[in-house]
Parts: structure tokens; C-alpha cells; sequence
């Protein structure tokens, strides 16, 4: 739950999509493919899934998602708190998120969806 000191954090995860999926990460897909998988393109530190790459790591790499429902939608500080501490890819849907992290799930579960406090001491015990 710290933040990762790994640079290629979206090129670590997409390796683990691809032989999970059974695929070789050499040979198989181009840069391309992988662009369409992530929401924010400016930030290459970023996890947060866009809804194809949400779908291409359930469906095809078979990677199970947890679902937190959230007690309120989630503001722009969120957003910005999530893409600096989650170290695992995460799908943001309506007053839901689908995360691939079991220990921040359970966290959340913890905090009752209540994102924003789970993300403030997150933050303050970094």
C-alpha cells in the first residue's frame, strides 16, 4: 500500500495481463494495444483502467476485481490521491471502484466506502 519506487508500474502490470492471458508480451500485442487500456495517458505512473482495460484483465487475463460501492462520488482530490498511492490497476465506475488490490479493499471495506478518509490517512501514514 506504499508507493512504488517502480517507474514502469503500467509496463509491470501489463506483463502480468499478458502471461496471465496466456499471450507472449514480446511478440504478441504492439504499444497500441496497451494505450487503449489506460485512462490517463499524460501520466505514465498512473493504474487507473480505462473501461476496455478494465474489461481485457477481467475477461481475457482473468484477474478478479473487488468492488467497493462508495458512500459518495468521487471528487478531483480523489482522483489525484489514487493515481499517487494505489500501486495496482483500478476501474472507477459510478459511486463504485473496482480494484485488483485485495489489502486496499479490504482497507475500504474497513472504512465503510468512505474513499475519501481512506485515502487521507492513507496519505498521512505515508
Amino acid at each position: 500500500m506504499t508507493q512504488s519506487t517502480n517507474l514502469n508500474r503500467r509496463g509491470e502490470w501489463r506483463g502480468k495481463a499478458i502471461s496471465a492471458a496466456g499471450y507472449d508480451p514480446r511478440r504478441d500485442f504492439t504499444s497500441e494495444s496497451f494505450a487503449r487500456w489506460w485512462f490517463n495517458g499524460i501520466n505514465p505512473l498512473s493504474l487507473r483502467l480505462s473501461k476496455a482495460g478494465a474489461e481485457w484483465f477481467e475477461g481475457t487475463a482473468k484477474f478478479q476485481f473487488y468492488c467497493i460501492k462508495l458512500s459518495s462520488s468521487i471528487t478531483g482530490k480523489q482522483m489525484l490521491q489514487l493515481e499517487k498511492l494505489f500501486d495496482a490497476p483500478y476501474y472507477i465506475a459510478t459511486k463504485a471502484i473496482y480494484m485488483l488490490d485485495e489489502a486496499n479493499y479490504i482497507m475500504l471495506q474497513l472504512n465503510a466506502g468512505n474513499l475519501a478518509q481512506y485515502l487521507d490517512n492513507l496519505e498521512d501514514n505515508q
